[in-house]
């Protein structure tokens, strides 16, 4: 996981803001949603919580 300006590893307030809105949409129903929303975004491929943190998984 990268910063997306930085392309550096993320703070920890942005890690720990990636991981609450992973879990608590996660715990509802629309987290379902959260997670496909990375099939279709593009340039990115971010989910919510990579939106939320400014992260992208790098491969």
């Amino acid at each position: 996981m990268r910063d997306i300006e930085e392309h550096e590893a993320p703070t920890f307030g942005a890690a720990l803001r990636r991981w609450l809105v992973y879990s608590v949409t996660g715990l509802l129903a629309i987290g379902v949603l959260g997670v496909l929303w990375c099939l279709f975004d593009r340039p990115w491929r971010q989910c919510w919580h990579d939106k939320a943190a400014r992260t992208f998984v790098a491969g």
